[in-house]
């Protein structure tokens, strides 16, 4: 018997012995074995599915974090062109778009590396676009809801103590402690 019929991705249907058309019991053993009869193969291919999963959460996370030490310090859309004196002509970037784009060409440029730093630059495109989107889906509602005097449900971010949180019911001060110094 040649050695290649031991082989893990040998098909039935290559032995010249048997018929081209398998009986049930050889159908079903290659469709449950496949191409991946060798068990090594199949850990192999799970374990890198999650290595991948944690790459990608790791570069999300580290996306995650610079976006936020940015915008602790310099906000996310930050001004490249001040106004005049009429308050005209301002020129906010925003830098999680800008981090989004550069991330989507580099995918494009790196593409020949698909698993190396074409698939980092497309995570990192990736969780950059997510922070754009969530920061201006919410500017857009909170500024629907104050056009209608109401106030969003939740906030971004946390703000000094005694301080109420931008787009917060509260605006101002705490109508309980107002109550509670009008007390005698």
């Amino acid at each position: 018997m040649p050695t290649h019929y031991l082989s893990p991705h040998y098909s039935i249907r290559d032995n010249p012995h048997l018929s081209k058309h398998p009986t049930g019991l050889a159908a079903w053993y290659e469709r449950v074995m496949g191409s991946h009869a060798h068990t090594g193969a199949m850990v192999r291919r799970h374990a890198q599915g999650g290595l991948h999963a944690v790459r990608q959460g790791g570069e999300s996370v580290v996306t995650g974090t610079g976006l936020g030490f940015i915008h602790a310090h310099h906000g996310l859309d930050v001004t490249v062109k001040k106004a005049d004196a009429a308050g005209k002509g301002a020129i906010k970037v925003p830098v999680d778009a800008v981090i989004a784009g550069l991330g989507i060409v580099g995918s494009m440029v790196l593409s020949d590396d698909a698993e190396g730093l074409g698939r980092d630059s497309l995570n990192v495109a990736g969780a950059a676009l997510g922070v754009f989107s969530f920061r201006k889906t919410m500017d857009l509602l909170a500024e629907k809801k104050a056009a209608q005097g109401q106030t969003t449900a939740g906030t971004v971010g946390a703000t000094p103590a005694g301080t109420p949180a931008a787009g917060s019911a509260v605006h101002g001060e705490d109508p309980i402690l107002k109550a509670a110094r009008s007390l005698p």
